[in-house]
């Protein structure tokens, strides 16, 4: 008899077409096997396959192909919950894990999962509607307030039909259990497990191959999108520039949806900073762990006026760059400053930043001290095997939830 768990994933994005794995990627990944079944639903953001996969990803038999997201996701809406539907009559899948709001815009399929006994996993992963109305139009802006109260409604109704929601910051948890969440866990990011592996020599290699070998290194990981003020580590790096300070500011990612990037490139070449700017694109995740070690401090420029970032605490790149004893400079976020203050320091504007990276300068080995301690965290508490663990014991009592409900076939 198979007794292996079939779970559905809705993810927030690309599965496949992604640039880099995201939290999903690397929980599942880890999932499937054993007693785990892992089915992905794919949304076909991109022609292109750049993230390897072990698990059962689904096609949708019929979408409207379209690289916006906001687009997409409203003319395949329906498509996505029929898909949904023929999944689990096909599949005999047991628990839905979402990740995205699409499901809810169709309520009688949330309906119809209860009905049938299909425990639902929503997996909170950032503020969506805030998310999702960055998207759509600029904060400020009467069509953002729009997108952001339709979002925001989408989220409640899939909080009070989800069986358990999980999230990776104690913020979030907070907010779903005040929307009504039933039972709520923290499940926080992670690393992958070659980043438990100094990378220093390689790195020391990159850093001659680019000419940067005595530089001070200021190194960004992720996407450039409407969350960031990178404006703000621009000017600084001028700053520093204009003293006749060797600064060189790694930019490892690239804009996603909107035009932010394109900004943050004229903003640098109007500066006349390009020769102090290296742009590396998204490169291999395997590969990453020896750029990140690269740098002498990797920044978190996160925009404090955003709604999204009011629920920020681990975000991947800091556990990222904790990994290779990078010390962390970011905006003062009400969670980083919480949670993890030990291993950050903390600039609000381009003057406080270049303040900050002259006195890194003089106290080099007081900040690496903080960094390593930060890294002892990381190893220790933050693997994305340990993280997938807690998850599959979240499926686990979802299941539990189904049996004591009664099966219902489908």
């Amino acid at each position: 008899m198979d007794e292996s768990i079939r779970v559905l994933l809705i993810p927030s994005s690309d599965y496949l077409g992604h640039p880099f794995p995201q939290r999903y990627n690397h929980i599942f990944e880890r999932l499937h096997g054993k007693n785990l079944e892992i089915h992905v639903l794919r949304f076909r953001l991109s022609d292109e396959v750049k993230i390897p996969t072990h698990v059962m990803v689904h096609e949708l038999e019929f979408e409207v192909p379209c690289k916006n997201a906001t687009k997409y996701y409203a003319l395949n809406s329906v498509s996505h919950n029929i898909e949904v539907l023929r999944l689990i009559r096909n599949e005999g899948i047991d628990i839905v894990v979402v990740s995205n709001l699409s499901p809810a815009l169709i309520l009688p399929l949330l309906k119809l999962f209860r009905a049938i006994n299909i425990p639902i996993i929503f997996d909170l992963q950032d503020y969506y509607p805030s998310g999702a109305a960055g998207y759509v139009s600029s904060q400020g802006s009467i069509l953002y307030s729009i997108a952001e109260e339709v979002a925001l409604q989408i989220t409640k109704t899939l909080i009070r039909y989800s069986d358990i929601v999980t999230a990776p910051s104690r913020t979030l948890l907070r907010l779903a259990k005040r929307l009504g969440a039933k039972r709520a866990f923290f499940i926080p990011n992670g690393i992958p497990e070659y980043f438990t592996k100094l990378y220093k020599d390689q790195a020391l290699q990159l850093r001659k191959e680019f000419g940067l070998y005595d530089s001070i290194i200021l190194g960004f990981v992720g996407s450039i999108e409407f969350w960031l003020r990178m404006d703000t580590v621009v000017e600084a790096l001028y700053k520093l520039v204009d003293k006749g300070l060797d600064v060189k500011f790694v930019i490892i990612g690239g804009g996603l949806q909107t035009s932010y990037a394109v900004k943050l490139w004229n903003q640098i070449k109007e500066l006349d900073l390009k020769s102090h700017v290296v742009k590396l694109g998204f490169i291999p995740h395997r590969l990453l762990p020896s750029y990140v070690a690269m740098f002498d401090i990797g920044l978190i420029p996160f925009d404090e006026n955003s709604r999204l970032t009011l629920f920020v605490e681990e975000p991947l790149k800091l556990l990222e760059y904790l990994s290779q004893e990078v010390i962390v400079f970011a905006t003062p976020l009400k969670g980083l400053l919480l949670h993890t203050r030990q291993y950050c320091a903390f600039y609000r504007n381009a003057e406080e930043l270049a303040k900050l990276i002259m006195e890194f300068i003089d106290r080099r080995e007081y900040y690496i001290t903080r960094a390593k301690m930060g890294r002892q965290f990381v190893i220790q508490n933050r693997t994305w095997n340990k993280i997938a663990k807690l998850f599959h014991k979240c499926i686990l009592e979802a299941l539990a939830i189904r049996r004591k409900r009664g099966i219902i076939s489908t």
